[in-house]
């Protein structure tokens, strides 16, 4: 099958969902592997599912993606404590991330959250920090951190407003390094899979 290879792990939440069906439709992907706990339906006979351990997961079972998209988290009341939390949205994002590495994806792009800053307050915007502090140690050819506000859906859980939500206006958007413009989930491909620029963080988008 022609197109980018890509590995999505995270499908069966808000965001992940939303990826794997726009990545159904795009013609310049081709296979898409789902990295899942249990077995979900497939919309599309690009898509293929391995379920996996992702506390244990080896390169192998990535086989060879030219991107990797990372949608992976959970609340600390799903998680049941801080640590189990930290092990999940910390420790299996950045395991994920160096078995990208291995495999020898050109593209890493993982959900964070807004106000993300291992030196934040806020429990959970700490640990996307962190997470945030941890990924460029890898080397993609582009590392892409999403930032996205509160999130509303039907699968959508709880998670702990971030500061500086809210409508006001246009989202607000800035660089840790350089500017940088806010995404449309329409043209991820387009902006994102042939970056100028190996590492764009700091994306904020209220």
């Amino acid at each position: 099958m022609s197109g980018l290879s890509s590995v999505v792990a995270g499908a069966s939440g808000l965001i992940g969902g939303c990826l794997v069906r726009r990545l159904a439709e795009d013609e310049a992907f081709g296979e898409v592997t789902l990295l899942v706990r249990k077995e979900m339906p497939l919309l599309s006979p690009k898509l293929l599912q391995r379920v996996v351990d992702f506390g244990a997961l080896s390169v192998g079972e990535l086989g060879r993606p030219d991107v990797v998209f990372c949608a992976l988290g959970t609340t600390i009341a799903k998680a049941g404590s801080e640590a189990a939390f930290r092990k999940v949205d910390l420790d299996t994002v950045v395991h994920l991330a160096r078995a990208a590495s291995e495999a020898g994806a050109r593209q890493f792009l993982v959900v964070s959250s807004l106000g993300a800053d291992p030196k934040a307050s806020a429990f959970y915007l700490r640990v996307e920090g962190e997470v945030e502090r941890e990924l460029p140690s890898f080397p993609f050819e582009g590392l892409q951190l999403f930032r996205p506000s509160l999130l509303l859906g039907g699968t959508a859980q709880f998670r702990p407003r971030p500061p500086r939500c809210g409508n006001r206006g246009p989202p607000h958007v800035r660089g840790r390094d350089r500017d940088v413009r806010l995404l449309r989930c329409g043209v991820v491909r387009q902006n994102r899979i042939a970056c100028d620029s190996r590492v764009r963080t700091g994306l904020d988008a209220a």
